[in-house]
């Protein structure tokens, strides 16, 4: 019984060794910078209630340690449904309105560093 007991206990040092390397070598590997990530929400059609929907999108947004920056972009919302989004994004710093246009030039700048 003591050398089943001896050979798992090897068995599972030379996992966590395994293991460790793993890590280390992910750890050296990361990098160097920090790429860019961002929530995207886009919108169609007609909105009854914008600020709720924003709302919990930004809390979303915000819960979300990772996102840089959110954007709410229009795919052909009902006019009214736009002036509404674009009005509420202004109030607020983390939501940017935009178009499918606009986020595509955006997206530009990131694209080397997206992975």
């Amino acid at each position: 019984m003591e050398v089943f007991l001896q050979w798992g206990i090897m068995l599972l040092g030379i996992l966590g060794v395994v293991q460790l390397g793993e890590l280390l070598s992910i750890w050296l590997r990361r990098p160097k910078k920090r790429p860019a990530s961002f929530c995207v929400m886009p919108l169609h059609g007609s909105i009854g209630n914008v600020e709720q929907v924003l709302t919990y999108f930004q809390e979303v947004a915000l819960w979300s340690p990772e996102v840089q920056l959110a954007f709410v972009i229009d795919c052909g919302l009902e006019e009214h449904s736009a002036l509404a989004c674009k009005e509420w994004c202004n109030q607020k710093n983390r939501l940017i309105f935009c178009t499918q246009k606009e986020f595509e030039d955006i997206c530009k700048g990131f694209q080397d560093r997206v992975y």
